[in-house]
């Protein structure tokens, strides 16, 4: 950005050591700011303090932060698990409930004033506030153990991770909003950042079931983003730049929203993720094809 919007900033990375992740936390040490990277892998930069965090773990989440300032300018929730090495509860909890912990348990009393908040999403987190009742019993709950028992009464944990992907990243979006709210009486940012596929890692894994699946989630780009393309507007919406940006989904898909809300693409995620089934929650199973299109 070379305006060096965070010089001297105590910054928070997730999902630090690849892909946006990564992406963003070179950024910021060009820019000179001061950044906590947090995953289970060395991050191999120059500069960054590198802190071992498995975010499917409480105690490992809480170790972490006692590495971390009790002041920090700007979070990056930039961790996510595809699902596709994981069943239902390990995705939901890394990709979702992680991020809520963190949020609730420390950014609420650590954030500064006139800080910034972002969690990286997905498309395949749209249509959030039409199937809320999905996951709305999360929000009221801020302990790690009681949101893991509901996580438990919602589904089999052998379900797939690949469909506890898209309903986190709804609950995601939802919560960013929410929180947007509340923070807003601290001067303090919460947005949202929802790319469609990216030249990454997590989008590796879904590529089983074809590159033109991947492209087919893009808009009219024909072609998946670059890092760079995904990690330059979670880097603005947290900047300075976006000072009056705040409860804010941005959606960086080339278009593909726009010819969703145009009726010129059928948006095969307007449907339910968790379908009620008299008293019981069944979770909707995904073929393969379906799996590469949640993107």
């Amino acid at each position: 950005m070379d305006n060096h919007f965070y010089k001297d900033k105590v910054c928070v990375v997730t999902g630090a050591s690849s892909g946006v992740g990564y992406a963003i936390t070179k950024l910021l040490l060009d820019e000179e700011a001061i950044v906590y990277a947090l995953d289970r892998d060395k991050v191999p930069l120059f500069g960054v303090i590198s802190i071992n965090c498995d975010l499917s773990n409480k105690e490992s989440i809480d170790s972490a932060f006692l590495n971390i300032p009790d002041e920090i300018d700007s979070f990056f929730g930039t961790y996510q698990a595809s699902g596709t090495r994981n069943n239902f509860n390990d995705t939901f909890i890394m990709d979702f409930i992680a991020n809520k912990y963190i949020t609730d348990t420390y950014l609420k009393k650590r954030m500064t004033l006139g800080g910034s908040i972002c969690y990286l999403t997905s498309t395949s987190g749209r249509n959030w506030n039409k199937y809320s009742d999905e996951y709305i019993k999360y929000m009221n709950e801020t302990k790690w153990d009681k949101m893991l028992e509901i996580l438990k009464d919602q589904v089999n944990p052998n379900t797939s991770g690949v469909v506890a992907y898209p309903l986190a990243m709804r609950a995601l979006n939802y919560y960013a909003s929410i929180k947007s709210l509340e923070f807003a009486r601290k001067g303090i940012r919460v947005n949202t950042v929802s790319p469609a596929a990216t030249n990454s890692l997590i989008e590796r894994e879904f590529q089983a079931g074809g590159f033109g699946a991947l492209c087919g989630q893009t808009g009219v780009a024909n072609r998946v983003a670059s890092l760079n393309e995904v990690a330059y507007p979670i880097l603005f919406i947290n900047s300075n730049l976006a000072s009056y940006i705040s409860g804010t989904c941005l959606d960086v898909d080339y278009g593909n929203t726009a010819l969703l809300k145009t009726s010129k693409r059928e948006d095969n995620l307007d449907q339910r993720i968790c379908a009620k089934k008299e008293e019981e929650i069944e979770i909707l199973e995904l073929d393969e094809e379906e799996e590469i299109e949640i993107l």
